[in-house]
C-alpha cells in the first residue's frame, strides 16, 4: 500500500510539473507580443499578456491532462487529431484575448463594458492589432498541438532526446524494462479475424497507455 501511495504522488508531481511547463509556456508567448508591437511603458497591455497566459495555459494543460492521463487515445488520425486540437485552441485564445481586452480596456477608461463598445474602440482593436493577435494564436496553438500528439505517439522524454540529439551521445542507465502481451493472442485473432483483432489490439493500447504515461513510464514500442 505504501508503495502504492508513493508512484501516486510522484505521478502527481509528473503532471503537476508538466502542467506548469505549459502555463510558463503560454505566459511567455503571450507577453512576447505587447513586448514587440507596444511601448514598454504600457503596463495595461503586459497585464492583458498575463491574465490571457495564465488562462490560456491552465485551459490548455488541463485539456492535455484528461487527454493523455484520464481519457481513452483518440483513434483519429495523427494531422486530424494535431488540426483539431490546433482549432480549439485558436479559437478559444481569440475569444479569451478579446474577452480580456475589452474588460480591461473599458475598466481604464472608467468607461462600463457597453459605453466602451459603443465608442468603437473594441472595432478598433478588431481592425488593428486583433488579426495579427489571432495569426500569432495559432502558430502557439498548431505548435503546441503537434508537440502534445507527437508526446502521445512516442514517450515525452524521446521526442526530448531526439531533438536535443541526446542518442549522438550514448550512455549506460538502468533501466526496468516490463514486456506485455496479451493471453492467447493468436487464437484470439484467428477467432476474430485481422481487423476485428488489430482493432482489440488499438483498444488495448488505449487502456494501458494513460496508467504507462502517469507513472512517468516509457513506451518503447507497440508490436
Amino acid at each position: 500500500m505504501q508503495q502504492s501511495n508513493s508512484v501516486t504522488v510522484l505521478s502527481q508531481r509528473h503532471r503537476i510539473r508538466g502542467a506548469l511547463k505549459i502555463i510558463v509556456v503560454c505566459l511567455f508567448a503571450s507577453i512576447i507580443y505587447p513586448l514587440f508591437a507596444r511601448d514598454i511603458s504600457d503596463l495595461v497591455a503586459f497585464l492583458n499578456a498575463i491574465i490571457i497566459g495564465l488562462i490560456s495555459g491552465i485551459g490548455i494543460a488541463y485539456h492535455q491532462d484528461l487527454l493523455t492521463y484520464r481519457l481513452s487515445r483518440s483513434k483519429s488520425k495523427f494531422l486530424v487529431q494535431v488540426g483539431m486540437t490546433a482549432l480549439i485552441y485558436t479559437v478559444g485564445m481569440a475569444v479569451l484575448v478579446l474577452g480580456v481586452y475589452w474588460v480591461i480596456r473599458s475598466i481604464e477608461a472608467g468607461q462600463s463594458i457597453a459605453d466602451y463598445y459603443r465608442a468603437g474602440k473594441v472595432h478598433a482593436f478588431i481592425g488593428k492589432d486583433y488579426p495579427i493577435i489571432v495569426g500569432w494564436a495559432l502558430i502557439l496553438a498548431t505548435t503546441l498541438s503537434f508537440t502534445f500528439n507527437m508526446r502521445r505517439q512516442i514517450a515525452g522524454s524521446i521526442l526530448r532526446n531526439m531533438v536535443l540529439g541526446t542518442y549522438a551521445r550514448p550512455r549506460e542507465e538502468y533501466r526496468a524494462v516490463m514486456n506485455i502481451d496479451i493471453n492467447g493472442a493468436t487464437t484470439l485473432a484467428e477467432k476474430l479475424g485481422l481487423v476485428d483483432y488489430f482493432k482489440l489490439l488499438n483498444d488495448t493500447y488505449a487502456a494501458i497507455t494513460p496508467a504507462i504515461l502517469a507513472a512517468q513510464g516509457e513506451i518503447y514500442r507497440y508490436v
